[in-house]
C-alpha cells in the first residue's frame, strides 16, 4: 500500500479530490492508520479510481458514478447508452438555445436605436391559453376609426360580464396584407357568459411574441422583421390568427369602465403584444 499523498501524484490529482471522493462513498482508502488518521491506498484501487475519474469527466452525477464502481461490462454498457442518449437531449436543447441567441442578435441588428434607459422590443417564443370572449368580427381599413369603434361598442355590451383581462385583436387576414384586414375584437368575458357574440377563442399553441411599450406599431413591419427572425431558427409561419394584446391602451369608457391599471392617457404609456402564430420546422 502506498500513503495518500502518493496515490494522489500517481493519479495526478490532489490529496483534497481524494478526501472528498472518501467522504461521498467513491473511494474509501484500504486502511487508515488507527494512531495517526494516515490514509493509505492499494494500488488495485488505481483501476476504479480511473473509472470513477472517466465517469466524472462524461458528465455522470456522483449518484450514478456511485453505482457503476463495480458494475459488470454489460450493466456499464446498458448504463453509456442511456447517458449517450440523455446527452444527446441536451445537445440539441443546447443547439436550439445557440439559434435562439443568433436569432435574437439579428432583430436587435434590425431595431432602431433605443433612448437611453428605455429597453428595445425583443421577440421570444410562448404559448396562449383559450379565453372567452365577446367578439365582433368585421374587415376594416386600417387608415378608418372601425377599429376603436369596434372595440368601444364591445366594451360597453360587455360591460356587466367583463373578465379582468386584456383585449384581443384577432387578424384573421395575415398582416401582410395592409390595404383591407380581417379582424376580430374580443373582450374577455366570464366563462357564463351568454351575450350574442360571446364565444370561446382558441388557444394558441406557439407564437413569436414582441411587447412593446409607446404607440401602436405597424403590424407589416414587424412581421417582415419576425420572417427574418424565424428564417434564423427552425422555425415557420403558421395559418392562424396573429394576435394584438393590448395591455395599456387609451379608451373612452364611455357606458363602461376599466381598471386604472389597463388605461393610459398618453400613447407614449401604452404596451402591446404582438403575437404571430408558428409552427416547428424550416420556412
Amino acid at each position: 500500500m502506498i500513503r495518500i499523498g502518493d496515490f494522489a501524484r500517481l493519479a495526478r490529482i490532489s490529496v483534497r479530490a481524494l478526501r472528498h471522493y472518501e467522504a461521498e462513498g467513491l473511494l474509501k482508502p484500504a486502511h487508515v492508520d488507527a494512531r495517526s488518521r494516515y490514509r493509505y491506498y492499494d494500488l488495485q484501487q488505481l483501476a476504479v479510481l480511473e473509472r470513477l475519474l472517466l465517469l466524472k469527466e462524461l458528465g455522470f452525477p456522483l449518484r450514478a458514478v456511485r453505482e457503476l464502481l463495480a458494475v459488470a461490462p454489460q450493466e456499464f454498457r446498458t448504463a453509456l447508452v442511456r447517458h449517450q442518449a440523455t446527452l444527446q437531449r441536451q445537445l440539441r436543447e443546447k443547439e436550439r438555445i445557440l439559434a435562439q441567441v443568433a436569432a435574437l442578435r439579428t432583430w436587435l441588428d434590425g431595431e432602431p436605436q433605443a433612448q437611453a434607459g428605455t429597453p428595445g422590443m425583443v421577440v421570444r417564443t410562448k404559448s396562449y391559453p383559450a379565453i372567452r370572449a365577446l367578439s365582433v368580427r368585421a374587415t376594416v381599413s386600417p387608415a378608418s376609426n372601425a377599429l376603436t369603434d369596434m372595440f368601444e361598442d364591445a366594451e360597453r355590451r360587455a360591460r356587466r360580464s367583463r373578465a379582468e383581462s386584456a383585449p384581443i385583436l384577432l387578424i384573421h387576414s395575415g398582416a401582410q396584407q395592409v390595404s383591407r384586414l380581417d379582424v376580430e375584437v374580443c373582450i374577455p368575458v366570464s366563462r357564463s357568459c351568454r351575450l350574442e357574440g360571446a364565444r370561446d377563442v382558441e388557444d394558441e399553441p406557439l407564437a413569436a411574441s414582441v411587447t412593446y411599450r409607446g404607440p401602436y406599431a405597424e403590424p407589416a413591419a414587424l412581421y417582415r422583421r419576425m420572417r427574418h427572425w424565424l428564417g434564423r431558427q427552425q422555425l415557420t409561419l403558421a395559418n392562424r390568427p396573429i394576435r394584438e394584446i393590448y395591455h395599456r391602451f387609451g379608451a373612452d369608457q364611455v357606458g363602461y369602465r376599466l381598471p386604472g391599471h389597463r388605461l393610459a392617457a398618453n400613447p407614449q404609456r401604452f404596451v402591446t403584444e404582438l403575437a404571430i402564430p408558428i409552427e416547428e420546422g424550416p420556412s
